[in-house]
């Protein structure tokens, strides 16, 4: 996932946001309602990230990493919230698209 991190500890906390790779990241399944292809990952820049197809707008369970990114704490580690809930969201899409 090409990860981009915005804020810092003295502005409350980071906030990020990613971009789907699928030469990086674990493939997206096919939508199962409308059977596109064209699946992004989406996130409100906080480790909070949901699959959605861009064909009929169907979405997948939101995942979200916790509260931990509200706290003062290091780049690295909100990164790491920011990782663990992206993946977490291409689970979820694909366990509903039974994968």
């Amino acid at each position: 996932m090409e990860l981009q991190m915005i804020g810092g500890r003295q502005h409350g906390g980071w906030g990020g946001s990613g971009e789907y790779q699928p030469e990086i990241d674990p493939p997206l399944c096919a939508c199962p309602f409308c059977g596109s292809d064209d699946v992004t990952v989406h996130n409100t820049h906080t480790p909070y990230y949901w699959a959605e197809c861009e064909g009929c707008g169907a979405e997948g369970p939101r995942t979200r990493n916790g509260d931990a990114w509200r706290r003062s704490m290091s780049k690295a580690a909100a990164e790491s919230l920011h990782r663990e809930a992206f993946h977490a969201a291409i689970a979820a899409w694909n366990e509903r698209s039974g994968h």
